[in-house]
């Protein structure tokens, strides 16, 4: 089973309250929804923080996409 498509939506959601942890202070946050899809019926969702804390480095970009599709789920090598 291979990786057929791949897409991200960003988006950003704001808080009703401010989350503040000693110096920090948070009003939203950034949150990427990743959707892959291995054929008929084969789909799934995935949510990924795009912000501090605990986000990615850098953002999902298409290249990052590109390289998922193709990519052999049952090859566990490939997939490390």
């Amino acid at each position: 089973m291979r990786i057929e498509t791949a897409g991200v939506v960003t988006l950003e959601v704001p808080f009703r309250v401010p989350i503040v942890s000693g110096s920090h202070r948070w009003e939203r946050r950034r949150l990427a929804i990743v959707s892959l899809g291995a054929g008929p019926g084969l789909d799934g969702l995935g949510e990924v923080a795009v912000s501090d804390p605990g986000g990615l480095a850098q953002p999902i970009g298409d290249a990052h996409l590109a390289g998922l599709v193709g990519l052999a789920l049952d090859d566990a090598a490939a997939l490390a």
